[in-house]
């Protein structure tokens, strides 16, 4: 199932700044690294030290569900988490404030940043700038599965959201293989007399600007449910609805997805309760715990896990909101999954 048309805005944004960047001889790239001591700076990007604040927490090394890239590692308290597939980032406009484990890059407009696996980045809830310096838009390119994730966020002073018409998965799998042999040449760069990190960048690049411009993507949220009709719906709530559906173990808030939407906060909150019979947040609860018992059944994730990957960054909480719908505990309801699986054979 693939985009019947292209957002022009998408084809714009690679046409007009990702592909002549790459061509740049003056091409400013960075490699991110685990800790700030192993870094190798860039004359354009400002480096500064940071304190980590929280501890780290491990989840699911080698475990996928949904065709998604699972979390490694996270650091709650300092907005980061780790991955175990590679990453390309580059900023699209302003100067953006990219946090790692212990340092913060402050990297200009057309800045690329390759982040290998399992170094630790931002999760996406924190903006990217300092509030004192206005805005700024980063990009971000990611495997899913056998697809390319493609997504832009934007910075604005305290506020931080994906642009949602830049949020696609490429189909075509090549891509992968790009991104894939990019960064390879990246971590042997140092040993090699000649790069190719220009050409495989502009390579790359290219590739998603064909992709792009033939509409050969799926909105992101369509390939994960594939229920979705071939053309979203126009309605904002029915919209609100589909994005839950596919981002409920980000963090989301009323006022994030009114403003995804095009809609005023108070006016959203009204229509979404008049059209679902639920707050939002009462649908993103609901929608999290039927994720979890899906998870509980069907896997052997601990119940800390779950809790996490569906949306719940406290497990005491997720325990009392799953007891207060379902009347037992996740772990009561896990064993009793069980012996019914069992009495069915």
């Amino acid at each position: 199932m693939k985009s019947h048309h292209h957002d022009n805005r998408l084809v714009r944004l690679i046409a007009d700044k990702l592909v002549p960047w790459s061509e740049n001889s003056r091409l400013a790239w960075m490699v991110a690294t685990r800790r700030r001591k192993e870094l190798q700076t860039c004359e354009d990007v400002l480096v500064k030290s940071r304190k980590v604040m929280g501890k780290e927490m491990t989840g699911a090394r080698t475990r996928q569900y949904r065709n998604s890239a699972v979390q490694t590692k996270r650091w709650p308290a300092d907005h980061l988490n780790s991955v175990n597939v590679p990453k390309l980032t580059c900023v699209l406009s302003g100067n953006a404030d990219l946090q790692f484990y212990d340092y913060v890059l402050h990297a200009p407009e057309s800045t690329f940043i390759f982040i290998p696996p399992d170094v630790p980045q931002p999760d996406g809830s924190q903006g990217h700038v300092n509030h004192k310096e206005g805005g700024c838009d980063v990009c971000w390119m990611m495997p899913r599965g056998d697809k390319l994730h493609f997504w832009a966020c934007r910075s604005d002073g305290p506020e931080h959201f994906t642009l949602q018409w830049s949020n696609v998965l490429f189909l075509n799998q090549r891509l992968n293989l790009y991104l894939q042999l990019l960064h390879e040449e990246v971590l042997t760069a140092g040993k090699q007399q000649y790069s190719l990190i220009p050409h495989l960048l502009h390579l790359l690049m290219g590739g998603v600007q064909r992709e792009a411009h033939a509409g050969n993507y799926l909105h992101f949220g369509q390939e994960v449910h594939p229920s979705w009709k071939l053309q979203i719906s126009v309605d904002p709530i029915a919209q609100a609805q589909d994005y839950i559906d596919a981002h409920y173990g980000s963090a989301i808030t009323l006022e994030g997805l009114s403003r995804t939407v095009g809609m005023s906060r108070s006016l959203f909150a009204q229509r979404f309760k008049q059209q679902t019979g639920q707050t939002m947040g009462e649908y993103l609860t609901r929608r999290r715990l039927m994720e979890a018992k899906q998870l509980l059944r069907r896997s052997e994730w601990t119940v800390s896990m779950i809790s996490e990957f569906v949306g719940f960054r406290s497990q005491n909480y997720f325990y009392s909101l799953f007891r207060r719908y379902e009347d037992c505990s996740p772990l009561e309801f896990r064993s009793a999954s069980t012996e019914d699986m069992n009495n069915r054979r």
